[in-house]
């Protein structure tokens, strides 16, 4: 077994106590306690201290998310109460990945991938306490109450500078999803190197009792929620009129259409073909009526009725990405010249709920996939995609893909290779230019990131298959 890596609480006090030293005459302190941050404090009782901060906020439950996503900025109590839910969610949400960080094998984390993802997050935690302590008093007596019942003040200049903070997370953020998958393939590719006897149930050694999937949904889920929570409050601060990452009145035609231009614009550089599309949608009303239109003109969708469902666009593009671009590699490599069929549905008739329920279903016959290959499906970095020119080998295998467009932000920021800086997610700005066979699939955290961004909010994806015929895959997501 593999010893921990270094105390979490020392590398915090380090970067910590470096950081309050230049803040340290914003801080309001009393003569009579001393401050928990500060240089003059015992490092043994400041370890456990920090030590103990952590572990409590990594049980605490987060606050309603939904809900924050869902409130706007049309007064500063609104805004300040957001800005006091994101502070909270991101506490949390660090704190849980910092406990979860710190008790992974030695030479996991020794792995420069993984540590670059450990002080990512470590030095978020920092941007957020060194934020807190230039408002409030944080000594050792009430240092947890004050960091989790923090109150921002009516002030813009306060919520400007959170919103800098917020910045330098997302930016500290970028582009670990790349780290994360190399740096557990390189350290478990040295462990297997030296150690013969290694089989897939020793995940249980590198990952302090879970295995590789789990952890890594628990990761990507924690990681698409924060990065989530923290671009809603920047949008929300920097646009004022905007309702933040959610958007009200999606029309869901919209978000099909930018999915299929950009799925076949990849084909089309690959294979120099594009694959058809059949589009039918169904609007049922509260009281079970149904509307429907068969043959969406997609080109022309004036003289259609609008599919409006309360989400985060760039969400649902991600999976009819993920998806799409499965179906597109099966029909094309097949020479299936059917197209590939798309039901929407939209089920405003739940009295339950206020929110409709968006079903999509895509349909193709490219061939299937084969029972060994539909187990591992949702596994992460699997994939049949050989690193050659040609796929003729693979011809007949579905694939767990990447999409061009990791869009956990509301923002065109993929699996590595855009930024965070909010652009708008219908050009192409993120999309993969390899050229090869990773541009239709490669990197294997489609999927099952997909399925996470589905499940975040209720959500899910089924498919059904049947090998030498074709694939059904149904998507279902709740409105936010």
């Amino acid at each position: 077994m593999f010893t921990r890596y270094k105390p979490l609480s020392r590398c915090l006090i380090k970067k910590i106590v470096v950081r309050q030293s230049s803040t340290a005459s914003n801080v309001k302190t009393s003569s009579t306690s001393s401050s928990i941050l500060a240089p003059s404090t015992h490092q043994h009782d400041l370890r456990l201290t920090m030590n103990k901060l952590i572990k409590n906020l990594s049980i605490q439950s987060l606050p309603d998310f939904q809900k924050t996503l869902k409130s706007n900025n049309d007064n500063n109590n609104n805004l300040n109460s957001n800005a006091e839910d994101t502070l909270r969610c991101l506490l949390i949400l660090l704190a849980k990945r910092l406990e979860r960080l710190s008790s992974l094998s030695f030479i996991m984390l020794m792995n420069p991938h993984m540590a670059k993802i450990w002080d990512a997050y470590l030095n978020s935690y920092n941007e957020l306490i060194g934020f807190i302590s230039k408002y409030s008093n944080l000594n050792e007596e009430n240092i947890f109450k004050n960091i989790i019942n923090f109150k921002f003040l009516n002030s813009n200049e306060q919520n400007l500078e959170f919103v800098k903070v917020l910045h330098d997370i997302m930016e500290m953020h970028t582009d670990n999803v790349i780290d994360l998958r190399d740096g557990i393939h390189e350290a478990k590719s040295t462990f297997v190197t030296t150690n013969s006897s290694y089989d897939d149930t020793s995940d249980e050694t590198f990952f302090a009792g879970f295995s590789e999937k789990q952890f890594l949904d628990e990761h990507l889920s924690e990681r698409v929620l924060m990065r989530l929570i923290a671009n809603n409050f920047i949008l929300l601060f920097e646009n004022p009129k905007s309702n933040g990452i959610l958007d009200k009145n999606l029309n869901v035609l919209d978000v099909l259409t930018r999915s299929i231009e950009f799925v076949n614009d990849l084909s089309n550089l690959k294979y120099y073909e594009k694959f058809e599309v059949i589009v039918n949608t169904r609007i049922i009303d509260k009281f079970g009526n149904y509307h429907i239109e068969e043959n969406i003109n997609l080109k022309n969708l004036k003289n259609h009725s609008k599919i409006i469902f309360p989400y985060i666009g760039n969400h649902i593009e991600y999976v009819l990405n993920e998806i799409l671009k499965n179906s597109a590699r099966a029909v094309i490599e097949n020479n299936k010249n059917i197209p590939v069929k798309i039901l929407i549905i939209l089920d405003k008739s739940n009295f339950k709920n206020k929110t409709p329920t968006l079903q999509i279903k895509i349909s193709d016959v490219g061939g299937g996939i084969k029972s060994h290959v539909l187990e591992k499906l949702w596994e992460y970095s699997f994939t049949t995609v050989n690193n050659s020119k040609s796929s003729s080998s693979n011809n007949n295998e579905i694939i767990s893909t990447r999409s061009g467009k990791d869009v956990e932000l509301g923002a065109a920021h993929d699996l590595g290779f855009g930024t965070s800086s909010g652009s708008e997610i219908g050009n192409n700005e993120g999309a993969d230019t390899l050229v090869g066979d990773n541009i239709i699939a490669g990197m294997g955290y489609g999927l099952p990131l997909s399925l996470t961004y589905c499940r975040l909010f209720g959500g899910d994806i089924k498919l059904h298959t049947v090998w030498g015929y074709g694939t059904d895959v149904y998507v279902v997501l709740k409105g936010i």
